[in-house]
């Protein structure tokens, strides 16, 4: 890239491109520099590549938060069906089943929580070792990608903005006043 050998940049990155996000968005940006875009068009068909493959980190990772939280509620919704059952046997039933009828509400109620919290528990965890993993690498996704755009757009300029054979530039000017 640093050389302006688009052609070597964009036969490597068709090779990776299948399997490495970075060589994705590194393809669009060098075929996007290769057909003479300028620095707007590098980045736009980069940025295209950088949010789909950013949104394919989060695709699923929301569903463990949200199986933690189901967990939890259906642990709870047991402790209170638990708790009711409890109630019930202490209000309606004849004194020698009131102590088994209760000790059985209660059971029912703590093996709700403690089944709900044994799925919900893992699940959280889970979910913020992946969250943190796929921030992660979003984070060296779009830090390689602004690397990438960097060596690219200082290279090329749209075609608009280059001098055409026999014309001189300002920044031409001023390397010859240089090295005069």
């Amino acid at each position: 890239m640093r050389r302006g050998e688009l052609d070597r940049v964009i036969t490597k990155a068709q090779g990776a491109a299948p399997v490495e996000p970075v060589a994705r968005a590194v393809l669009a940006g060098a075929q996007a520099a290769a057909n003479f875009g300028g620095k707007e068009e590098i980045q736009g068909k980069m940025d295209e590549v950088l949010l789909h493959e950013n949104s394919l980190l989060d695709r699923r990772v929301g569903f463990l938060s949200m199986l933690g939280n189901v967990a939890t509620l259906t642990g709870l919704l047991g402790t209170i069906t638990g708790m009711i059952k409890s109630f019930a046997a202490v209000a309606y039933a004849n004194p020698a089943e009131k102590a088994a009828l209760l000790a059985q509400g209660i059971s029912e109620a703590m093996n709700a929580t403690a089944y709900g919290l044994i799925a919900a528990i893992p699940a959280l965890i889970a979910y913020a070792v992946l969250q943190n993993r796929a921030n992660i690498l979003a984070e060296d996704l779009n830090q390689a990608a602004l690397k990438a755009f960097n060596w690219l757009s200082f290279s090329f300029d749209p075609v608009a903005l280059r001098p055409t054979p026999g014309q001189t530039t300002r920044a031409t000017e001023n390397v010859r006043e240089l090295n005069a």
